[in-house]
């Protein structure tokens, strides 16, 4: 009689042990995850990026429409391309943008299943070519808008359609903040902004320079900025902030003027 009541004992033993160690099985990963979004301000990033429903973000870049028989060639001469073409700096600040939106850290491939799922990323990052029609355009996702409404009409539905506190003046030579008398025309003066559809509430981001070396700094601005924007601006209004480019690489800058719409 004593055995079985210590063989039911321990079989009681063996099911809690199972029981809870199913429970830790569910609850470390969801430890893992809050610890995440606590630590590394998850819940504030998607909050300032618009990114709380759609999880979804478009990134227009500059479209060049390339005349046949313009287009140089590696050896100098005139080929017969013709079509869109992307300005090279701009092809090179896409990596700084995509990782801005992409959790998925270097060398998470070798870690476990569990693990791989709670770092990856959850956001949507498409990089398109900006088209030729503002039709064309998301209409649902975030938008990043990079260069001026020249060449990139994302930026031209943001300049009309979405009140941005600054903008490129029609000739695209200057920089014209809302309720300045002046205009900016300094080559390094650029241009961050985050503007709300005041109709549909779709987010946009508009970075903007009157040189490659301007945009640049927008880019890098808010890549790595974005937590002291959030601070200073909060998660749902638009701003601006105007900066100096101090550096010919455009990585190094200083704010010269913050503005805010209340």
């Amino acid at each position: 009689m004593g055995g079985e009541e210590r063989i039911s004992a321990m079989s009681v033993s063996d099911f809690c042990s199972a029981i809870a160690a199913n429970w830790i099985s569910v609850l470390a990963p969801a430890a893992l995850v809050a610890l995440y979004y606590r630590f590394f301000g998850r819940r504030r990033f998607l909050a300032f990026f618009g990114l709380d429903g759609s999880r979804a973000v478009t990134v227009y870049v500059s479209n060049l429409n390339v005349p046949s028989g313009t287009a140089v060639a590696l050896d100098g001469a005139a080929r017969s391309y013709s079509g869109g073409a992307v300005p090279e700096y701009e092809v090179r600040l896409l990596p700084t943008l995509h990782r801005t939106f992409n959790l998925l850290a270097a060398g998470t491939d070798r870690l476990p299943d569990v693990l791989k799922r709670i770092l990856a990323s959850d956001i949507e990052v498409n990089v398109v070519g900006a088209p030729t029609a503002i039709s064309a355009l998301d209409a649902d996702a975030t938008i990043v808008a990079v260069g001026g409404p020249a060449y990139n009409s994302a930026a031209a539905r943001l300049a009309t359609e979405f009140r941005p506190l600054a903008n490129v003046t029609a000739d695209g030579a200057s920089l014209q903040v809302e309720g300045a008398s002046e205009v900016m025309r300094d080559l390094r003066v650029a241009l961050v902004q985050r503007a709300i559809h005041p109709s549909t509430g779709q987010v946009a981001f508009y970075l903007v320079g009157l040189s490659a070396t301007g945009t640049t700094a927008a880019v890098h601005f808010l890549a790595h900025k974005w937590r002291w924007l959030h601070r200073r601006f909060g998660a749902t209004k638009p701003f601006c902030v105007v900066l100096h480019v101090t550096s010919d690489d455009g990585r190094q800058y200083t704010v010269v003027k913050e503005i805010e719409r209340t």
